[in-house]
């Protein structure tokens, strides 16, 4: 019991040195008191059973705790920035439209909202690409990409392969492709 004591006394002491807000009696470990206690959760609790062996003050059960506080230091960090993180980006439509003469798609990237980032359509035939790219929007939980569109004349006829895809500076993705019949 009076080693269990004289622990709690010297962490205490190295607590208040530490802290330097609590002052420590090493004579009487009931004075050690402090005035600002820290705002964490409580520290653990050793318990040791009571001294039967008689001449002292022990009581029936000894605790002793001990509370050290450290501020961990900033990590400094070097090198690249992180990679954008890969999303799901989903082609909701694709289609030629002759009321407009363009083949029109949309779509959204899911589970980010974002507003720094940008869609782009891209028809592929036979080797060709054509690209298109437009803001994207952020709703509730989704990023929309709204109606992308690639003119007619920029396209010959037959089957296009269309995809929409997502970038910002935390994400990317890009969806299936999807077939787009040009006349």
């Amino acid at each position: 019991m009076v080693a269990v004591l004289a622990l709690a006394v010297a962490a205490f002491a190295v607590t208040a040195v530490l802290r330097n807000d609590a002052a420590v009696d090493p004579a009487d470990a009931s004075t050690v008191t402090a005035s600002d206690p820290p705002k964490t959760a409580p520290p653990p609790t050793a318990t040791t059973p009571s001294d039967d062996a008689g001449g002292g003050t022990a009581t029936d059960s000894g605790t002793a705790t001990a509370t050290a506080t450290a501020t961990p230091e900033p990590i400094a960090t070097t090198g690249a920035p992180a990679e954008p993180r890969s999303v799901a980006v989903v082609l909701t439509y694709a289609g030629y439209m002759p009321q407009s003469n363009t083949v029109i798609a949309g779509g959204y990237a899911d589970t980010v909202a974002e507003s720094d980032g940008t869609c782009t359509l891209t028809l592929t035939q036979d080797g060709q690409s054509r690209e298109v790219s437009g803001p994207a929007t952020p709703d509730a939980a989704t990023t929309a990409c709204g109606e992308l569109a690639v003119p007619y004349d920029q396209l010959s006829s037959g089957t296009w392969q269309a995809t929409v895809s997502y970038s910002s500076p935390q994400s990317t993705g890009t969806s299936s492709s999807t077939p787009v019949e040009v006349p």
